[in-house]
């Protein structure tokens, strides 16, 4: 039984190495994304939450003044038969303006409860994705330069003389600089279309 490595074709390990970069770009950017909703949960409890409702609070004390004045004047004015004069509307209308001021009470109240644990919450998220982050960035790059190598050495034992990365980004393994674009001469005559199983039975004989 031949037990011999396949050293012939290298492509399956830059492919591999395309998928790493494309997936610390795409986990990067989760990370961040991340990250920047929870900054903005924590924006909004801590000061964007309390002064959007105590404008709603001013203007529902507003409101309730102006109900307990309408319903003073109302109960102040004479009947024309000289009997008393209907307020049910009026208090109706102040108890629903004292009931939405209560109502924005209670969510300040609760806002103020919840900006300490938030804040806590959000700081033990950011202090957990940091790391992981940072092993994204690091690590995975690392694993490119690992795989690359591996590509060399694989070529070398083959007795190619190819440029590795050059091959990848013409066969679309690889990702590719706005700025760089795929050159038939920069790969020579062991480029993609040059090497490959096409030489392997001229080296396999040697």
């Amino acid at each position: 039984m031949d037990s011999k490595a396949n050293v012939r074709d290298i492509d399956s390990l830059m492919r591999a190495k395309a998928l790493f970069a494309k997936a610390r770009t795409e986990l990067l950017q989760a990370v961040a994304e991340a990250v920047s909703h929870a900054e903005s949960i924590d924006a909004w409890v801590e000061r964007d939450g309390p002064l959007r409702w105590e404008s709603e609070r001013r203007r529902a004390a507003e409101a309730l003044a102006a109900a307990k004045s309408a319903l003073y004047r109302k109960e102040m004015t004479p009947a024309i038969d000289g009997g008393k004069v209907s307020v049910v509307d009026e208090r109706k209308a102040l108890q629903r303006a004292k009931a939405k001021l209560d109502r924005i009470e209670d969510v300040l109240r609760r806002l103020r409860a919840l900006r300490a644990e938030v804040t806590r919450e959000v700081g033990l998220l950011k202090a957990g994705l940091g790391p992981l982050g940072a092993w994204i960035d690091h690590d995975s790059v690392e694993a490119q330069a690992t795989i690359t190598r591996m590509a060399e050495a694989l070529a070398r034992y083959r007795g190619d003389e190819v440029d590795i990365e050059s091959a990848a980004r013409a066969r679309g393994d690889a990702p590719r600089a706005s700025s760089e674009t795929a050159s038939p001469a920069a790969d020579g005559p062991d480029g993609p279309e040059g090497s490959g199983d096409a030489e392997q039975p001229a080296r396999s004989g040697a």
